[in-house]
This record gives C-alpha cells, sequence and structure tokens, in this order.
C-alpha cells in the first residue's frame, strides 16, 4: 500500500493520541508523551519521501513494466478467442511508460507506476490466466510472472537495507 508521508504520519498521531495517551499516567510521561505528538505533528509538514529512494524504486518498476510489456503482448496474441483483457493490460503498461513525471511529482508518478504494476501481477496470477493459451503464451505468463517475483523480491530487499533497528528489548519490558 502507498499512502503519503503526511497522511501516514497523520495516522501514526492519531493512533498514539487515541489508543496510548489514555493509558499514559499524568504527569511528566504525560506531558513527554504529548510533547512528541506535538514534535511528530509540526514535522509532518516538513517531511517527504527521500527522492533517491523514490527515483529508485521508480526505476525498478519501470524496468520491471518494460522486460514484461512484449511478454503480455504475446499473450494476448496467443489466446485462442480472443485476449482482450491482456491487450488492455499491455496498453495500461505502453501508456504508463510513456508518461513523464513532472518535477516533484514523483510520489504521484510512483503511486500510477504502482496501479499498473499491481494490475500487471493480478492478470499474470489470476486463476485461469493460461487458459486457452498455446505453448509460446504460456511461456510468456510464466516468464513475466517471473519478471514480476524478481521485482517483488528485490524491491522488498531495497525496502529492508533502509529498516532502523527494532526496540524489541524495550517494546517487551513495557
Amino acid at each position: 500500500m502507498i499512502i503519503e508521508l503526511q497522511k501516514l504520519l497523520a495516522g501514526i498521531i492519531n493512533t498514539l493520541e487515541e489508543e496510548v495517551g489514555p493509558d499514559v499516567a499524568p504527569g511528566k510521561a504525560r506531558a513527554q508523551f504529548y510533547s512528541c505528538l506535538d514534535l511528530l505533528n509540526n514535522l509532518a509538514a516538513k517531511l517527504d519521501w527521500n527522492r533517491s529512494l523514490l527515483s529508485t524504486e521508480i526505476a525498478g518498476v519501470e524496468d520491471t513494466l518494460r522486460l514484461t510489456l512484449p511478454l503480455v503482448e504475446k499473450v494476448a496474441g496467443s489466446r485462442r478467442g480472443g485476449g482482450a483483457e491482456f491487450s488492455t493490460l499491455a496498453s495500461n503498461i505502453a501508456g504508463v511508460l510513456a508518461e513523464e513525471a513532472a518535477d516533484g511529482e514523483l510520489f504521484a508518478r510512483r503511486v500510477r507506476l504502482n496501479e499498473v504494476l499491481e494490475e500487471a501481477i493480478a492478470r499474470i496470477n489470476a486463476p485461469g490466466a493460461e487458459d486457452g493459451l498455446d505453448e509460446d503464451g504460456r511461456e510468456a505468463i510464466e516468464q513475466a510472472a517471473a519478471t514480476l517475483r524478481e521485482h517483488l523480491r528485490n524491491q522488498t530487499l531495497r525496502d529492508a537495507m533502509y529498516l532502523k533497528p527494532m526496540m524489541l528489548g524495550k517494546i517487551s519490558q513495557g
């Protein structure tokens, strides 16, 4: 799921305030708790996703869709009785790849690319997606599915590289 950073922080602040705040004892701890919420609230308007990370993610999705497009076109052409759903997917992939993000619109570009990526994943992995395909079509759909899996694996690894160590020790102590 992709969410704007400000909305994400607003949700965190709201959850903390409604679910945690009532359980924080009055006094110094409560004052510090609300000071932290105030700090998060004021930072939210000044923060944005890391442009370098966003650009890397966008490039990864674009590369994956470029590799997937000819395979989807092959699938569309090899389905007995027509492959309209794969023709539409091919058109959507080609369309999003032709679009260019205006400066400052990286987040919107990522959202749009991921919408088409999600459509490709759903269509290619749908039950019966291979029905009516000739040998070339079955091979193409398998290659497309493998390409999408590889992208997801690589993106997960990139995302994990930037995770901070968890505070499980402190969390478990309550």
